[in-house]
């Protein structure tokens, strides 16, 4: 009897160890940020994270969450084509990974959506947008992520020092359109989702008919908001020496 305890106490504690060592590896690699895990990944060529899938919700939440962050960085758009490959690989790695632990992760749809753009798969990229749309579909920041990477077809969309993007969608496939069009409703009708797209719509190329569809379904308060930031946006910066533009 005292043989089957110690077994059965040996067994518990070395499950433990395992599990903490998973969710301690995870935890430190999120904690860094996106910043040094991209120079660290594009120096080693890796196509996986150098840390095992959390087993805990907050664990997996965190870990892609700097997946995220990771894929749109400037730093890695520095990278030379290898490296920014074996990052978007190595998030969409973890992505599948947990989405085999939870198919109805939104944002684990969001990673694989990212991963997808930057390797040019419209088909899986769509996909992803419509999943992570159904399975996240109040998550702000993860709409207006969505929103970005649907409209230009790209992932580092949002950043001033790549230039003006020229939104379309490209080649979003109907079903794709119509999840991007529930994010954008969903967004504009807020305070803090109306001001990021105007500016996207302000930097574009070409004025987004997704976003002129949806306001017009939106109530009159919601098209006032956003015609306001655009007009703000419109206005000359203030001189750094005199404030004024």
């Amino acid at each position: 009897m005292r043989a089957m305890l110690l077994i059965l106490s040996l067994v518990v504690t070395a499950a433990s160890a395992f599990g903490v060592r998973r969710e301690y590896g995870g935890a430190i690699f999120a904690i860094a940020g996106a910043a040094p895990n991209v120079t660290a990944l594009a120096q080693t060529a890796a196509e996986r994270l150098p840390v095992p899938l959390p087993l805990t919700w907050s664990g997996q939440k965190a870990l892609l969450a700097t997946c995220v962050e990771m894929q749109v960085s400037l730093l890695l758009a520095l990278q030379a084509g290898p490296a920014r490959s074996g990052v978007h690989r190595a998030c969409d790695a973890l992505a599948q990974d947990s989405l085999q632990m939870s198919p109805t992760f939104g944002m684990a749809h969001l990673v694989a959506a990212q991963a997808a753009s930057a390797r040019g798969d419209a088909v899986a990229r769509d996909a992803a947008l419509v999943q992570g749309q159904a399975f996240a579909p109040t998550e702000g920041w993860q709409a207006l992520r969505r929103i970005e990477l649907g409209l230009s077809g790209r992932s580092d969309l949002g950043r001033s020092d790549l230039g003006a993007p020229d939104l379309g969608p490209p080649d979003l496939d109907p079903t794709a359109q119509a999840a991007l069009a529930r994010d954008l409703r969903f967004v504009l009708a807020t305070d803090w989702g109306s001001l990021p797209v105007a500016r996207l719509y302000a930097a574009s190329v070409r004025r987004p008919p997704l976003i002129e569809a949806a306001l017009r379904d939106l109530p009159g308060s919601a098209q006032a908001a956003f015609l306001d930031h655009l007009r703000r946006l419109a206005k000359p910066a203030p001189s750094a020496m005199t404030g004024e533009p």
